[in-house]
């Protein structure tokens, strides 16, 4: 036997469909047999019904949150690797600033492409400076460095540098 609703093959002597739940009519004269034995009626299954296409406002929230979940991932990766909503321009680096470990040393950027850092007295060096997308090269009387930098309100980001690891400095001025 097969259920009338949704076609699905029936356990012998069921009452309701293991599938869509419906009754099964058994035992009720005209039920549609597949067994093959003598008495028995054969017919064919009842196909099942095509999906009606799905109606309502759930398919719409659906589909709105996944936009909304895409947008929000769109949105992080730009801030990450783009540096979005930070600024990385020279006149954005210059000024002061001083290292949030360590707030005696510090880097001082001018305007016109000089500098200089150090612990403050003898101990500054002087460099010469210049932005070359997200990186600035710093370049003293003995090498050059390039660190890649990012600037979020009053603090500053140094990676990717000679030295290992991320250094955090905080504009004085």
């Amino acid at each position: 036997m097969f259920c009338v609703k949704c076609g699905e093959k029936l356990i012998e002597g069921s009452q309701f469909c293991s599938k869509c739940g419906s009754s099964t009519n058994a035992g009720t004269p005209g039920a549609q047999s597949n067994s093959g034995q003598s008495g028995g009626t054969h017919q064919s299954p009842i196909q099942p019904q095509a999906k009606s296409e799905s109606k309502g406002i759930m398919p719409k929230v659906k589909t709105a949150a996944f936009v909304l979940v895409v947008i929000i991932v769109a949105v992080f990766a730009f801030e990450l690797f783009s540096g979005g909503g930070s600024s990385s321009g020279s006149a954005s680096l210059v000024g002061t600033w001083s290292n949030d470990a360590n707030p005696s040393h510090r880097y001082t950027f001018q305007e016109n492409g000089n500098g200089t850092r150090g612990m403050g007295g003898a101990l500054n060096e002087s460099f010469t400076w210049r932005i070359e997308g997200n990186t600035v090269i710093i370049a003293t009387w003995l090498m050059e460095e390039r660190w890649d930098f990012r600037i979020r309100g009053n603090s500053v980001t140094f990676t990717n540098g000679p030295l290992p690891g991320t250094f955090r400095y905080s504009r004085v001025s």
